[in-house]
């Protein structure tokens, strides 16, 4: 579907390709019928495999990210082939809140009590930004920052709902690898499973529930960058999830 969108929308597309399929859906044809007529679409909108030289010919070239055995070995090279392996990325995507966060009891009332908190105490967390936010965004003090304010998060969760126990901490290891990765990786903040965790506290890749990476390059704040970021990441999850390592990661992020 994603190649079919992609022909689609470039200059050169042939309508009569999708022209069938077309004349289904205006006609209200059954699903199958629909689908039938995508199903030729597509086979006809995705051309045939190129063939490929020699490879005694050819000098060996890597093709995807999972040819990488460590992304850090290969930075240089990572950024293209991400570029074409992960092809299109959406934002702004319609009913993104209904889908994941609507069968989250009572999250959006909390949210909106936690902020109306953060503005109406007698010190409050934020007033035109977030009140102490580092203006040089150095690491130390931005984690600083965020320790504090999940502080207050804590503290409101538990005012709130007492019964409930919470099985995760926030850990900042910017300068300590991770034991357990395929690669080695660190982590600036995340989210570990470990209620007890504290500053020191090490922990295992497979405790990590949520990785958290700073950046502070005022000209990497720029949609490509982040585009780009978001697949290094999906890359990590992809390669440690392959040798069992976060198996459960897809329920959790």
């Amino acid at each position: 579907m994603v190649k079919l969108y992609t022909a689609a929308a470039s200059d050169d597309f042939d309508l009569g390709r999708v022209q069938s399929l077309l004349e289904q859906a205006i006609d209200k044809a059954d699903d199958w019928a629909i689908w039938d007529q995508v199903k030729s679409a597509v086979a006809e909108t995705t051309p045939p495999p190129r063939s490929l030289p020699s490879f005694i010919e050819q000098t060996p070239w890597l093709r995807n990210t999972s040819s990488f055995a460590n992304s850090a070995e290969h930075r240089q090279y990572v950024d293209g082939v991400l570029k074409e392996e992960l092809g299109l990325m959406y934002v702004g995507l319609p009913k993104f809140w209904d889908t994941y966060f609507s069968g989250m009891d009572d999250l959006e009332m909390a949210s909106e009590a936690f902020f109306k908190q953060c503005v109406e105490e007698p010190s409050p967390m934020f007033s035109n930004g977030w009140t102490g936010w580092p203006t040089d965004a150095r690491e130390d003090r931005v984690l600083n920052w965020f320790a504090d304010f999940y502080k207050s998060l804590a503290t409101f969760a538990t005012d709130r709902r007492p019964d409930l126990s919470y099985h995760r901490r926030p850990l900042a290891k910017p300068n300590q690898p991770i034991d357990g990765s395929v690669g080695i990786r660190k982590m600036d903040i995340g989210f570990v499973s470990d209620s007890a965790a504290q500053k020191d506290t090490k922990c295992h890749w497979s405790q990590i529930l949520v990785p958290g990476e700073l950046k502070s390059n005022p000209s990497a704040d720029k949609a490509s960058e982040a585009w780009l970021d978001l697949g290094r990441l999906y890359h990590l999850w992809i390669s440690d999830e392959s040798m069992g390592i976060r198996q459960d990661w897809r329920y959790r992020v």
